[in-house]
């Protein structure tokens, strides 16, 4: 049986103070560092020997980050965040100059844990091309990312494998980040495509199998599909190519019911709104969703 060592880690001084009114919505844990971003705030610390010292960064601290997801595999930590104005900043960390890690490449604990900043190393604005929605989940995949949005769209980035493409996206790219090592070119971007749903229903999570060839995203109206992801970079660069969303469960109405009958024969509701378009079954002694009919009709009536 394998034995794990004993790890206690004390936050209860945090040297970050949050200003009343600030939230943090997310914390992750990744190889020894520690993210939190919320409403106004996005912050860094490291974890080494039961002490924290907090990562400066050079974030706008006025944003509201409302999901961030670690990118795996890379040398230098680096994180995704998406805001709530559209916008996508691909964030790595660094050494000053002075730090005698500088240059180090035994990849150890006392690596990973004495970063002196997080730096910016790439930004996007409106991601989405609209302004009647806004980033809500990002999610890192081997080869690129996604994110989803408030009515139910994808947009979808590929990491960048030319030089050309790197000249092409120079516009997003901080050139104040770069380094001179294979970190430079490894992790950067280019919008690819986005794909419209316009369900008027926020995504609220996305995730991805181990193999990464298929997703599972979630919406407000608690739908959730399934999509194969196998070759999805390649397959997205035919515009006639669309991404198959696969129902899981149908979830809730994404408006109000305008009509409702119950069968006197079985514990079985019929609901119907003029508002998401859909005839729905429910068994009302499971409590599940049993059918979902979208429906298309001019009249408004049900």
């Amino acid at each position: 049986m394998q034995k794990f060592q004993p790890f206690k880690l004390n936050l209860t001084t945090p040297s970050v103070e949050f200003e009343l009114g600030d939230t943090v919505e997310k914390i992750t844990f990744y190889k020894r560092i520690i993210c939190t971003s919320g409403n106004f705030n996005i912050n860094f610390w490291s974890v080494f020997e039961n002490a924290t010292k907090e990562i400066k960064n050079n974030l706008n601290q006025t944003k509201h980050y409302i999901d961030h997801s670690w990118v795996d595999g890379t040398k230098y930590p680096t994180l995704l965040a998406v805001t709530t104005e559209n916008e996508l900043f691909v964030v790595e960390a660094a050494f000053d100059k002075g730090n005698k890690l500088y240059n180090k490449h035994i990849l150890d604990e006392s690596f990973y844990a004495n970063f002196d900043k997080f730096i910016i190393k790439q930004a996007f604005v409106n991601i989405f091309n609209n302004n009647d929605s806004f980033a809500t989940v990002v999610c890192a995949i081997t080869g690129g990312v996604i994110v989803g949005n408030s009515v139910g769209d994808l947009v979808i980035f590929e990491k960048l494998r030319t030089k050309e493409e790197m000249n092409n996206q120079k516009s997003s790219i901080n050139s104040n980040s770069s380094r001179s090592d294979e970190s430079s070119f490894s992790n950067l971007y280019q919008p690819l495509r986005i794909i419209e749903r316009r369900k008027e229903s926020g995504v609220t999570g996305i995730s991805l199998s181990l193999s990464e060839d298929q997703m599972i995203v979630s919406y407000e109206t608690n739908e959730i599909v399934y999509v194969e992801l196998n070759g999805i970079f390649t397959k997205l660069k035919n515009k006639l190519f669309d991404l198959t969303f696969n129902i899981l469960s149908e979830g809730f109405h994404s408006g109000a019911i305008t009509a409702m009958e119950i069968s006197p024969q079985r514990p079985i509701i019929l609901t119907a709104s003029n508002f998401d378009k859909t005839i729905r079954v429910w068994n009302y002694i499971t409590g599940h969703s049993e059918y979902c009919k979208i429906v298309f009709t001019e009249s408004n009536d049900y």
